[in-house]
C-alpha cells in the first residue's frame, strides 16, 4: 500500500506527465510513468500469494488436461469389448472367461485402456463408456 503523502505526490506527477503526453511532449528520463507500475504495485502478501498459487495450479491442471486429451487414441475393438464388460460389473476373471483369454491379458488391456484414455479410476472409465455410447444405462421406473 502506498502512503497517503506518496499517493498525493504520485497523482500530481501523473497528472503532469499526462498533460505532457497530451501536448505531445516527451517524458523526462526516469519519470514514474515510463513503464513501471506506480499506483498499482505488484501483488504481495500472503493473500495475493495464495491467489497466485491457485491461478498457477489451475493453469497447470488445464495444461495437463490438454496434453492428455491430445494423446488420447481410439480404443481397439478388443479394448472396447473389455470396457463394456468391466462397465457391466464383471471382474477381470469373468472378463477373461467370457472372451477366452487369460486374466493377465485382461489386466494388461485394462492398464493400456486407462493409460490410453488418461483415466485414474473405474468411475472415470464408466463415464467414458457412457459418454462414448459403449454402454447404455437403463433407468428403472
Amino acid at each position: 500500500m502506498i502512503p497517503a503523502d506518496n499517493m498525493k505526490d504520485a497523482i500530481e506527477e501523473g497528472q503532469k506527465n499526462l498533460a505532457k503526453l497530451a501536448q505531445g511532449q516527451n517524458l523526462e528520463k526516469g519519470s514514474k510513468l515510463t513503464g513501471t507500475s506506480y499506483l498499482m504495485p505488484y501483488p504481495t502478501g500472503k493473500e495475493n500469494e495464495r491467489t497466485m498459487g491457485v491461478v498457477e495450479k489451475s493453469k497447470m491442471r488445464m495444461k495437463r488436461r490438454e496434453e492428455r486429451a491430445a494423446h488420447k487414441r481410439p480404443l481397439t475393438k478388443r479394448e472396447a469389448e473389455i470396457v463394456c464388460l468391466i462397465a457391466d460389473g464383471l471382474r477381470n476373471k469373468d472378463v477373461a472367461k467370457a472372451l477366452g483369454i487369460s486374466v493377465k491379458t485382461v489386466e494388461t488391456h485394462r492398464v493400456n485402456i486407462m493409460n490410453k484414455l488418461a483415466l485414474q479410476n473405474l468411475a472415470q472409465l464408466i463415464r467414458y463408456a457412457v459418454q462414448n455410447r459403449l454402454i447404455h444405462i437403463e433407468v428403472d421406473k
